[in-house]
């Protein structure tokens, strides 16, 4: 054997005891980021599908269940079926023109994780909200 094997340190499991130490904060990094990614896409949809709603509320001849049709037809297409949806006032049909109209849509983070346990953002309510002017129907 020569002098230079017989005098150098082992090395052995060198790495094995790195990865043990930054596999976690890389993994949390990555979760992190995707929940995080679903998060901001959610609210995105959120507010897309609160804004076909109130386009719908706000025009004549529509009910509460015409917007709430459209909320719900915007969200499955989105991959999200369970969310609440409420208005402000909570007929929309009675206000007068120019009056505001809210839609306001929420749904749970827990219902739309990507993730099996979202512990990220769990017990995080997202929401999404629109609100537009009354047309026609003028008030005496």
């Amino acid at each position: 054997m020569t002098r230079n094997k017989r005098f150098r340190p082992l090395r052995r499991g060198g790495a094995a005891v790195e990865f043990a130490l930054v596999a976690p904060l890389f993994f949390l990094l990555v979760f992190g980021s995707i929940e995080f990614g679903r998060a901001m896409m959610a609210v995105q949809a959120l507010d897309e599908s609160a804004r076909e709603g109130c386009r719908v509320a706000i025009m004549d001849g529509n009910t509460n269940d015409n917007a709430k049709d459209a909320v719900t037809a915007f969200l499955l297409a989105a991959g999200m079926a369970d969310h609440t949806t409420t208005f402000s006032p909570t007929t929309p049909v009675n206000a007068c023109q120019w009056d505001p109209i809210s839609v306001i849509v929420t749904v749970p983070y827990t219902d739309i994780s990507w993730l099996p346990a979202p512990w990220f953002l769990d017990g995080i309510t997202l929401k999404g909200t629109c609100t537009l002017p009354r047309e026609g129907n003028p008030c005496d």
